[in-house]
């Protein structure tokens, strides 16, 4: 069993902690991470999506008392002021999980010195 998109936060404006748990009562290998950056298309409201990004992600060496495992990995050299997606994976002896459903989040704005967003 996997649960996607646990949490995230921004940690600068081109950075970005993601934070997801999977249930498993074996380790985990590794996960794939996949994100990708999200255009505005020509249609107002509508994204289209850049090449994904494929992160593979070594596995822990966690407790095993516990069935779920814990995982952040930060995303880095992100686009500020940008919508992205991201899906996760986790391998174990049996193989991969399905894909997590799709995570959304954004970067920020550059602020200037006197606080307001910069455009």
């Amino acid at each position: 069993k996997f649960r996607p998109g646990a949490g995230a936060q921004p940690i600068q404006k081109e950075r970005y902690k993601l934070t997801w748990s999977v249930e498993s009562s074996v380790p985990i290998l590794e996960y794939r991470l996949l994100y990708r950056r999200l255009a505005k298309a020509g249609l107002i409201g509508k994204y289209e999506g850049e090449d994904w990004t494929n992160v593979i992600i070594p596995g822990t060496d966690q407790d095993s008392i516990s069935n779920t495992k814990t995982m952040s990995w930060d995303l880095e050299s992100l686009k500020e002021d940008s919508n992205y997606e991201a899906i996760v994976q986790a391998r174990n002896m049996y193989g991969w999980s399905e894909s997590s459903t799709m995570f959304l989040f954004n970067t920020t704005s550059p602020i200037n010195k006197q606080g307001e967003l910069m455009k």
